[in-house]
């Protein structure tokens, strides 16, 4: 309900906060919480007093589910884009549990929405950068893959061409063909910095290889010079460690 100026500035102000360290002990600090929200004199937390002075929110959970809630509404792209990169940089910080991270379910849910094609291109980028800096720790690989909705948005990202846009094999209906649209390269290595790390782990070692369009992107791309060369070669080294895809 605040006016769109003062969101943004608090936005920006909780995104400093993430980047110094205050989002250290997101999923760890359900005890903080609880007792930040228990008053002192009576120990319950619906008391008068809490009513005339209410607490605050103040540990790092809070400062994080605080950024996504800013992210939502009609927030200006670049502010979107910009809190994200803030969340990537939590992300990728060595201090955080990626694992307690990864069972936010507010922040899968908006990797989800803001990872997808029809999202502007810096959105969409660090939506997928944050992907990329929890699919690295050991403990995600498999249970992002798993993620039926995060999975698709890495697969979606890695192709030449938006899986949004009807392509040149589709009916020539007036109004409805469009030409394909390129993805940034930007956004696919993004999605194939993501898809590399999930190749590491044995377990979905398989299934990658049997997404028949993504092994196709993946022997184009390392065999031409390139900006998304390394990636791929990086992804299909993973792969072909697991000896049921070295036939292939």
């Amino acid at each position: 309900d605040e006016p769109s100026d003062l969101r943004i500035r608090s936005l920006i102000a909780l995104c400093c906060l993430a980047i110094a360290g205050a989002c250290a002990r997101v999923g760890k600090d359900d005890d903080e919480r609880h007792r930040d929200r228990v008053c002192a004199e009576c120990g319950v937390s619906d008391c008068v007093h809490l009513m005339l002075h209410p607490v605050l929110p103040s540990c790092d959970t809070d400062v994080f589910e605080g950024i996504l809630r800013g992210l939502r509404g009609d927030l200006p792209d670049d502010i979107r884009a910009v809190a994200l990169g803030a969340l990537w940089s939590v992300a990728a910080s060595a201090s955080i549990d990626s694992r307690a991270l990864w069972a936010n379910d507010a922040l899968r849910r908006a990797l989800v929405q803001y990872s997808a094609a029809d999202q502007p291109f810096g959105v969409r980028a660090n939506a997928l950068g944050i992907l990329w800096a929890l699919a690295i720790p050991e403990e995600n690989k498999e249970s992002i893959w798993c993620d039926k909705a995060s999975r698709t948005a890495v697969l979606q990202g890695v192709p030449a061409v938006s899986p949004s846009t009807l392509g040149a094999n589709a009916p020539l209906q007036q109004g409805q063909w469009q030409p394909p649209h390129l993805q940034p390269l930007d956004v696919r290595s993004k999605a194939l910095g993501a898809l590399a790390s999930l190749a590491a782990a044995t377990e979905n070692q398989a299934a990658i290889w049997q997404q028949s369009s993504i092994s196709r992107e993946l022997v184009q791309l390392t065999a031409e010079p390139g900006p998304l060369r390394p990636e791929a070669l990086h992804a299909t080294l993973h792969l072909a460690r697991l000896e049921e895809n070295q036939a292939a």
